[in-house]
């Protein structure tokens, strides 16, 4: 099962959450994943998948033919349960996107703010920093839409690769139990 960040905004806009048991051991499941993906420094390699792994977990993102600073992002966690192990899923924009956008943001508040208060403030000059504003909204919306199909790709990338199965998400607090 998948949890989602908020249930009213599309999926690709927000992060999601889910988790996957495998009869594999941690260690086994990072070796199996590793085998299947290429490191970050191939750009231009075979494999399906582009990553890290190590034996507590790593990150995942899906190989494009194009560039997407929007793209989705998996962070995992392996986690030792009864008889295997469980890998705790975790998919996001990437966090420098996420800067850049508020950095990006705070400048317009600052320049509509500034704009706003020149006493002599055009129309133009304020519709240029909503019109940036905009651009941005616009931008975002379109590169997480290109991007809305990642999750289920890495998700069922995993699960094929370790054998899982999907199980319930209890809460959005890491560490917490996982409900089955």
């Amino acid at each position: 099962m998948i949890e989602r960040a908020d249930p009213v905004l599309p999926p690709w806009l927000t992060f999601q959450k889910a988790a996957i048991r495998s009869p594999l051991s941690p260690q086994a499941c990072s070796e199996a994943l590793s085998a299947e993906i290429d490191g970050l420094l191939a750009p231009f390699g075979s494999k399906p998948v582009i990553g890290q792994l190590g034996l507590t977990g790593g990150s995942l993102r899906k190989r494009t033919v194009y560039r997407n600073s929007f793209r989705t992002v998996m962070s995992l966690t392996f986690e030792t349960v009864g008889g295997g192990s469980r890998i705790i899923a975790r998919s996001s924009m990437s966090p420098f996107a996420v800067a850049f956008l508020i950095a990006w943001c705070g400048m317009l508040a600052v320049g509509s703010l500034s704009a706003l208060a020149a006493a002599d403030a055009g129309p133009v000059v304020i519709l240029i920093p909503l019109l940036m504003l905009a651009f941005c909204v616009g931008l975002v919306l379109f590169g997480r839409w290109m991007a809305r199909d990642e999750h289920d790709f890495l998700l069922a990338f995993i699960r094929d690769r370790v054998g899982g199965e999907m199980e319930a998400v209890a809460d959005h607090r890491p560490g917490s139990p996982i409900v089955s």
